[in-house]
């Protein structure tokens, strides 16, 4: 390599060349076209044109979190007496259960906190709310994937009217329910429905579809639900019920009254029995006296 001529100053820069091209033209580093003028060397001059690339570490990515689905309690046959009043908030009033559900095969209750409460399917269907369906977060504050239950989306039974009497019920009456039973009602025609805490399963926070979709960009939320502390829950599943009419409820006393009738009834057909039989042996001779004896 040749010596530098006095007086020659090293640039402070060079022009990066284009990746693949090492040979390639550099700018002018001199006013001076001498062709003594030398430029610094370049780590590209040391490959004499082939360069080798040296691929990066397998880095892990973030995948999606997995979860198997709680297991559900025993618990009592749900019923809903469908000849009580509800609350009908689509058209403003209070109807009987029965007339509601007679009127569409749309139209359901739910029985939700000791109330039944009315609803429809298209209404369940069509919400728009960007928190109606949403995912368990392991944790609160982390973004990952990992973070995320995927495979287990939850329906925010708020967004259809099942509210919390109070903050009191924070724990101890469910929010949400699983998506899978959500996805049956729709696709059926019953129209009776219970919701079963699972008191074993409360989410530490949980995160909105939209925002989910978001985890691994640069994007995020601010007021949608993005697992951030304060927004636990205490989740359900929902179950069909069946129905129970006044004259199911009312009948069973009047089969007691039909046994009371009919046992008083015997008794008086074995009272004329043993009046007519003595009577009739009365009349007897002895010689029939003794046949009867034997027959007995």
């Amino acid at each position: 390599m040749s010596e530098t001529p006095q007086g020659y100053n090293t640039p402070s820069y060079v022009t990066t060349p284009q990746r693949g091209t090492p040979s390639s033209s550099f700018s002018s580093i001199s006013n001076s076209s001498n062709e003594n003028d030398l430029r610094p060397l370049n780590l590209w001059d040391r490959f004499d044109n082939e360069v080798t690339y040296i691929q990066p570490a397998n880095i892990p990515q973030d995948t999606w979190g997995h979860g198997e689905m709680p297991e559900i309690p025993e618990y009592e046959e749900q019923k809903i007496d469908i000849n009580t009043y509800s609350f009908d908030y689509h058209d403003d009033e209070s109807i009987k259960i029965k007339d509601y559900l007679e009127k569409s095969v749309d139209n359901i209750a739910i029985l939700f906190n000791g109330k039944a409460h009315l609803t429809k399917r298209s209404e369940i269907r069509n919400q728009d709310d960007p928190d109606t369906t949403v995912y368990e977060c392991l944790q609160a504050f982390s973004r990952k994937k990992s973070n995320v239950i995927s495979n287990l989306p939850l329906y925010n039974i708020k967004k259809i009217g099942l509210n919390l009497n109070s903050i009191n019920e924070v724990g101890i009456v469910p929010e949400l329910v699983y998506m899978d039973g959500i996805d049956s009602l729709l696709e059926d025609n019953w129209q009776l429905y219970s919701i079963i805490p699972l008191y074993h399963k409360i989410l530490v926070t949980i995160i909105s579809h939209d925002e989910a979709e978001k985890l691994g960009s640069d994007f995020a939320g601010i007021s949608a639900l993005h697992c951030q502390p304060g927004q636990g829950a205490l989740a359900g599943v929902i179950v069909k019920a069946n129905p129970i009419e006044g004259m199911e409820i009312g009948g069973k006393k009047r089969k007691t009254t039909k046994k009371r009738k009919s046992h008083k009834k015997q008794k008086k057909v074995n009272a004329v029995k043993k009046r007519t039989l003595k009577n009739s042996k009365k009349k007897l001779n002895p010689e029939q006296k003794i046949k009867s004896r034997t027959k007995k």
